[in-house]
C-alpha cells in the first residue's frame, strides 16, 4: 500500500495526469459545450485521479501509456511518475514507464536524453548494472550530464572491481571537471596490486605500486604496499625505508607500521636502526605501540621491561601499553599494586568494546583498515583511532 508521503506527491501527479487526459479527450471531440465545460472534468480525468487516489498504481500506469498524443506535458508526466516509483524502490513501475516512452518514436532527441538517463537510474536502482553502464556510457559519449554520467560509471567499474576500467573513466573525468583524480587514481592501482598479490604475483604487484607511486607521490597507499612486498622477500634496506616513508606522509597510519618496521630491523640485524627512527620521531607522534616495542627491546637485552611499562602507562595511557600490563609477572609486591591500580584505573574508563578504526568522512567504525569505505564509499577516509585512552586522572598512585 502507497505510504502517506507517496500519496501527497501523487495527488497533485494524477491531478495532472486527469487535467492531461481531459484535455486530450476534450480536443478529440469538437462540438458544442456547456459554458463551463472547461471546469468540468471529464470521466478519464477522473479516472486518472481516482486511480492515483484509491491506490491502484497499475491502472494510473495503463492509463498513461494508452495515451496515443504525446505532448511536451505527457512526457513530463512519464519522467515525474517513473521517478517517484523509482524513489519509492518500485522499480519494475518505473521501468515499464521510462521503456514504454522510450519506444515512442515521436519524441526529441533531448527528451529521449532525458528519458535513457531516467531509464539508467532505473537499471541501477534494480542492480541491472551492465545495461546501466552501457546507457550511460553512451550519454556521456553524447556530452549529456557528462560529469553524472562519468560518475556513474565510475562507481559501477568500483562495485565490480573493474580496475582498468575505472582508471580509464577516472582520467576522462579528472579531464572533463578539471578537477584532480589522482589519488583515487592511484588507489585503483593498488586495488590491483594487491589483486596481484593475493594472486602470488608479486612482480605484477610491485610494478602497480610504482604506478600508483609515480600517479600519487603523496599517497602513503603504495609506499605500504612496497613495504609489505619487500618484507616478505626479505630485502630489509627497501622495507625499512618504505615504511618509514608510510609515516612521513600520514602519521595516522602509525600503528601500521610501527610493529613491521621494528620487525625488519630485528630481522636485518640492525636494532639500533629502529630505536634512531623512534628517537627522532615528534612526541606528538608517539603513541603506545611504540612503548611496547621499546620494552620488548630491553626483554631482548635481558632486562625486566614492567617497570618501564608501568611508567610508559602513567605517562601515556593507551590499549597497546594496557594489554601489555595486564599480562606481566611482576616479581615484586610494589609492582605488583601498582599493576593492579593501573588495572583498575584503566577498566573505569571503559564503556563499550574497543574500536579500531574509523571513517572520517562518515564515522563508520570498521572493524579493520579499509581504504574504500563501505558505507560512504570514499577512498582514503578510513585511519586507525587514536590509541590513547583518556584517563579522568592519573590510574597510578
Amino acid at each position: 500500500m502507497l505510504d502517506s508521503t507517496l500519496g501527497w506527491l501523487l495527488f497533485p501527479l494524477g491531478t495532472a495526469l486527469g487535467w492531461y487526459l481531459a484535455r486530450r479527450t476534450s480536443g478529440s471531440h469538437p462540438g458544442p459545450q456547456h459554458p463551463h465545460a472547461q471546469h468540468m472534468p471529464t470521466p478519464s480525468a477522473l479516472s486518472g485521479i481516482s486511480t492515483l487516489a484509491n491506490d491502484d498504481p497499475d491502472q494510473a500506469v495503463a492509463a498513461l501509456l494508452g495515451a496515443e498524443e504525446l505532448t511536451e506535458e505527457a512526457v513530463e508526466l512519464h519522467l515525474t511518475l517513473g521517478g517517484l516509483f523509482r524513489r519509492r524502490g518500485q522499480v519494475d513501475r518505473a521501468l515499464r514507464v521510462h521503456e514504454a516512452l522510450l519506444s515512442r518514436t515521436t519524441l526529441t532527441p533531448a527528451q529521449r536524453n532525458r528519458t535513457e538517463y531516467e531509464l539508467a537510474e532505473d537499471y541501477l536502482k534494480a542492480g541491472v548494472l551492465d545495461r546501466a553502464e552501457k546507457i550511460y556510457s553512451s550519454l556521456a559519449d553524447r556530452s549529456y550530464k557528462l560529469l553524472s554520467c562519468l560518475e556513474a560509471v565510475i562507481s559501477i567499474h568500483e562495485s565490480s572491481h573493474d580496475w582498468p576500467r575505472a582508471i580509464e573513466v577516472s582520467r576522462r573525468l579528472e579531464a572533463a571537471s578539471g578537477h584532480s583524480r589522482r589519488a583515487i587514481t592511484a588507489h585503483y592501482m593498488c586495488e590491483m596490486s594487491d589483486d596481484a598479490r593475493r594472486a602470488k604475483n608479486a612482480g605484477d604487484a610491485a610494478e602497480q605500486a610504482r604506478r600508483a607511486m609515480g600517479t600519487d607521490k603523496a599517497s602513503p597507499r603504495p609506499n605500504l604496499i612496497t613495504a609489505r612486498l619487500a618484507q616478505e622477500r626479505k630485502d630489509w634496506s627497501e622495507a625499512t625505508t618504505a615504511f618509514a616513508r608510510v609515516a612521513e606522509l600520514e602519521p595516522k597510519l602509525m600503528p601500521e607500521i610501527v610493529r613491521p618496521l621494528w620487525e625488519c630491523c630485528r630481522d636485518w640485524g640492525r636494532p639500533e636502526y629502529f630505536v634512531h627512527w623512534m628517537e627522532d620521531l615528534p612526541e606528538d607522534q608517539r603513541i603506545g605501540i611504540i612503548d611496547v616495542v621499546r620494552a620488548e627491546l630491553l626483554q631482548v637485552t635481558g632486562l625486566d621491561p614492567s617497570g618501564f611499562l608501568l611508567e610508559a602507562f602513567e605517562a601515556r595511557p593507551s590499549w597497546s601499553v594496557l594489554e601489555q600490563v595486564a599480562q606481566l609477572e611482576t616479581p615484586t609486591a610494589e609492582l605488583s599494586a601498582r599493576a593492579s591500580s593501573a588495572m583498575r584505573g584503566a577498566i573505569k574508563t571503559l564503556s563499550a568494546e574497543r574500536q579500531k578504526y574509523q571513517c572520517q568522512s562518515c564515522g563508520m567504525k570498521p572493524a579493520q583498515l579499509f581504504w574504500h569505505c563501505p558505507s560512504c564509499k570514499q577512498w582514503g577516509t578510513v585511519f586507525p583511532l587514536e590509541d590513547r585512552l583518556q584517563v579522568r586522572s592519573s590510574p597510578l598512585p
